[in-house]
């Protein structure tokens, strides 16, 4: 009885452990999904669907420095950006996913990005970074919830 007990505690932790690799294997694929949409809308310039990926209160900060932007300041910062510069070359490579305590999901990534000047066509200096963004699914779909920015 004794072994059987042990035998089923063994099967049940493989079962769990197997359904949750699929799981996070299934947020990885939707996370670089999301970024693969993130970057088409900086290269195309777009507002509208960056302002679905982020919740309301989502909180950006850069690391080392100490005051966060607000999800307005930073569309807004973003907005004017897409005005000055166009970015012609950009890719998000999702680098891990992990679970958080409270339910979310941390995805580390790279950026990298290349801009020109909007009115001379001139290139500027390109973006290497390494984002930490905390995700969570709601109702209507995936958000990041607070994004740590390491600038390269």
């Amino acid at each position: 009885m004794k072994y059987l007990k042990l035998a089923l505690l063994v099967v049940l932790t493989v079962v769990v452990s197997i359904g949750f690799a699929d799981s996070l294997k299934d947020v990885s694929k939707s996370l670089a999904t999301k970024y693969k949409a993130m970057d088409a809308a900086y290269r195309k310039g777009d507002i509208g669907p960056l302002e679905n990926m982020f919740d309301e209160h989502c909180k950006f900060k850069m690391k080392g420095e100490g005051q966060s932007l607000t999800k307005p300041l930073f569309l807004s910062g973003t907005k004017a950006l897409f005005k000055m510069r166009s970015i012609k070359k950009c890719e998000t490579k999702l680098l891990s996913v992990t679970k958080t305590k409270d339910g979310g999901y941390l995805a580390t990534s790279h950026w990298s990005g290349e801009t020109v000047e909007s009115k001379s066509g001139r290139p500027m200096k390109g973006t290497d970074q390494t984002l930490y963004d905390t995700w969570k699914k709601t109702k209507e779909g995936w958000v990041i919830m607070d994004r740590l920015i390491e600038q390269k």
